[in-house]
């Protein structure tokens, strides 16, 4: 398993080559998720999961889902499907810099992405936020608790320490994340 601290440090190398607008940083980011959760998934099981996403992986087509929700259509980062059945939505968010700067429009995107919940469809979101930031973060925690009330949502939100150490303030770890899709999966 690659694990969040793997995963933050990807992302960073690929954003250190590509830039933070590049969506290669994501693919990467993508593919290690879901290779995390299929590890997860019983051998009998494997068969019936389709994990649709962004990815460098050339077997997979390689794009963002389109869903609908209760105004508008969104295009989120992972739809997981069961059979066929849509189980889970998701989204990351891998925060480099200034939060200050983005802290609307990532509270905004996950309250849009949350609103799939109308369908009952659970929503996942796993976001990394640089520990040098962390203060910007605690200005606005109001919003990540909001989004973690919701019925449904599966939160973590981890501040990584120089890809070393991790402080999951809001939410659950990444390994118990992980763990409970995988426990919905294999049933």
């Amino acid at each position: 398993m690659y694990g969040i601290i793997e995963i933050s440090k990807a992302v960073h190398e690929e954003t250190l080559k590509t830039g933070s607008r590049s969506n290669k940083r994501l693919k990467v980011a993508h593919d290690m998720i879901a290779s995390d959760i299929m590890e997860k998934i019983s051998s009998t099981k494997k068969a019936d999961i389709e994990i649709k996403r962004l990815s460098e992986n050339k077997n997979i087509s390689g794009e963002a889902t389109v869903l609908y929700g209760i105004n508008s259509k969104k295009t989120v980062d992972f739809a997981i499907y069961k059979k066929g059945k849509l189980m889970f939505v998701g989204g990351t968010k891998f925060i480099e810099s200034s939060y200050n700067k983005n802290s609307n429009n990532y509270c905004e995107s996950e309250f849009a992405q949350a609103s799939l919940l109308s369908k009952n469809i659970p929503y996942f979101s796993i976001t990394t936020i640089p520990k040098a930031i962390s203060s910007e973060v605690s200005k606005h925690n109001d919003l990540y608790l909001d989004i973690e009330a919701i019925p449904n949502v599966l939160l973590c939100c981890c501040f990584v320490d120089n890809f070393e150490n991790i402080d999951y303030t809001y939410g659950m770890s990444y390994d118990k994340l992980i763990s409970k899709l995988a426990e919905v999966l294999n049933e």
